[in-house]
Order: structure tokens, then sequence, then C-alpha cells
């Protein structure tokens, strides 16, 4: 999750910066780099965090599925 808010604050800063230093203009990070960085990042976290399980969860406890109310409560 560090990796990915990191991603996000190196791309608002890219994109606030993309043309002050001179000689420099960061359109092929802001255009390319940045958002391919996030999309990484955000694939890793959806991967190792398990977001699927937990939404699964959400969804079936929404859903008052008693049972799975139940095993979420005895954890």
């Amino acid at each position: 999750m560090y990796s990915l808010m990191t991603s996000f604050d190196s791309a608002a800063y890219n994109f606030k910066t993309i043309n002050t230093e001179p000689g420099t203009f960061k359109g092929f990070d802001v255009l390319f780099i940045d958002p391919t960085h996030i999309l990484a990042d955000f694939t890793v976290n959806w991967e190792m965090c398990e977001f699927d399980g937990i939404i699964e969860q959400g969804k079936l406890m929404a859903g008052l599925d008693y049972a799975s109310i139940a095993d979420n409560l005895s954890r």
C-alpha cells in the first residue's frame, strides 16, 4: 500500500511540475510511466491483500447470508 500511495504522490508531483524545470518536459512520465506504476501497484495490492475475498464476504453479509455472518463474527 505504501508503494501505491508513493506512486500517486509521484504522479501528482510530476503533473504539477510538468513543465516548470527549465529544459525538461515530463509529458512521457505523466502519460505513460505514472499510470503504469499505479496500475502495477494496484494489481499487487489486489492480489496480496485479497480484496476480492473481502468484497465477497461483504456481499454475502449484505445479502443476509447468516452462515457467512456467523463465520465472520466468530473469527
